[in-house]
């Protein structure tokens, strides 16, 4: 009886650390992964191509970035340029799931790191 409640409070414990260990291999990123963001905080940006490109931005995030009153479009006004680069270079690597950026993430229009800082 005994040899039943220590293994029966042992495997819980035991099944959530090996799952845990499965998944968290799934999360890390490796260069490869990193490779487009990398390339991209390395560039220096360029203002009239980001303006140009920014035109199709307006339609959802508006005129100067400040997105949608009801939080449907964030805003990307203010935001570092860091982390707009991560979040378009993990959609575009599949990292992020966001099915209405995904569409703007292709090659056809960013075409590379250059486009993304």
């Amino acid at each position: 009886m005994k040899n039943n409640i220590s293994f029966s409070v042992l495997l819980p414990g035991i099944l959530i650390f090996a799952c845990s260990a499965v998944f968290a291999k799934d999360n890390v990123k490796t260069e490869e992964d990193l490779s487009e963001f990398n390339a991209a905080l390395k560039l220096t940006p360029d203002i009239e191509n980001g303006r140009e490109l920014y035109k199709m931005c307006v339609a959802c995030h508006g005129p100067e970035g400040w997105g949608s009153g009801n939080g449907s479009y964030p805003q990307i006004a203010g935001q570092l340029p860091g982390v707009s680069i991560k979040q378009l270079a993990d959609i575009r690597a599949g990292n992020r799931d966001n099915p209405i950026m995904r569409a703007f993430t292709t090659v056809k229009v960013l075409n590379g790191a250059q486009d993304i800082a």
